[in-house]
């Protein structure tokens, strides 16, 4: 009773501990089978690449923010960055089936900014996918 009548008494609450920190798993447990994609539909003869200087940047803009739109109403949470005519997009969710779809629904825009080449890449830096435009 003492102990109860000086904690009520002192007017101090308990700290509340943090949460002990997750425990690391190997990436390998946790990576699933890398994603393969099927070549683009109608691949014609290769053409050239084009220098990023080449492509105006209002075009490159649009199609990224585009992307990073579809991403975002899909919640697949990523980042759209141009790499030369490569478009890289970094996200912790490469391998989720919604993916795929959400980058083919936006091939055509990707393409019409002059950019032929996509990869998916996690927020470690490990490639999951890469996808021709």
């Amino acid at each position: 009773m003492i102990i109860v009548v000086f904690e009520l008494r002192s007017g101090h609450s308990k700290k509340v501990e943090p949460a002990p920190p997750a425990i690391a798993v190997p990436l390998a447990a946790t990576r699933a089978n890398p994603v393969t994609l099927p070549p683009a539909a109608a691949a014609a003869a290769p053409a050239a690449v084009p220098d990023s200087s080449e492509i105006p940047a209002q075009n490159l803009r649009a199609a990224t923010a585009a992307l990073e739109a579809t991403l975002r109403k899909q919640r697949l949470w990523g980042r759209v960055e141009i790499s030369g005519a490569r478009v890289d997009v970094r996200s912790g969710s490469c391998t989720d089936k919604a993916m795929i779809p959400a980058i083919e629904g936006n091939q055509a825009v990707l393409r019409g900014a002059g950019l032929t080449r996509l990869r998916c890449v996690e927020q470690s830096g490990a490639v999951v996918f890469e996808h021709d435009l």
